[in-house]
């Protein structure tokens, strides 16, 4: 990657960052406006459109991050799995340990579902709907794999 790119995907993620940081004290993200992001995240707002088209591109990219914390879980959830515990009781405690560590992004997914433009509202359904097969299936494969009970 070229030194133009990686300042190009830094900026990128400053503003991301930036809506982040502006979520964080309760405020939805159809609350913020691209002014208070360029703001926060010290650059001019002509420069937001070199990243995204507008407010709602910047969402769902916010929404896709969330969904790779929520995909990290899952990861996780394998990872950990013990003949001990229950897989489910597993997956729950990486899940809140997730929540806590990435709380404004997961947030996104968990509060933010039901408002913003329809494809606002779709990126979210998309990204839960995808986690929650996911889990599913992995949490069936895991259990029969290591001969652990779903739950317990």
């Amino acid at each position: 990657m070229s030194l133009r790119d990686e300042k190009k995907q830094q900026t990128r993620n400053t503003l991301l960052d930036a809506a982040l940081k502006l979520m964080n004290d309760g405020r939805s993200f159809v609350s913020i406006s691209l002014r208070e992001v360029t703001r926060e995240a010290g650059v001019v707002p002509t420069a937001f459109y070199r990243h995204f088209k507008d407010m709602d591109e910047l969402a769902i990219a916010l929404i896709d991050k969330a969904g790779r914390s929520l995909r990290k879980i899952i990861g996780e959830a394998r990872q950990r799995a013990s003949s001990e515990r229950s897989v489910i009781r597993t997956s729950a405690e990486i899940f809140i340990e997730q929540l806590n560590a990435d709380e404004a992004l997961l947030h996104i997914l968990l509060r933010e579902g039901t408002v913003g433009s329809p494809a606002f509202k779709e990126a979210v359904e998309r990204e839960l709907t995808f986690f929650e097969e996911e889990l599913c299936v992995d949490l069936v494969r895991l259990g029969n794999a290591k001969n652990l009970p779903l739950y317990a």
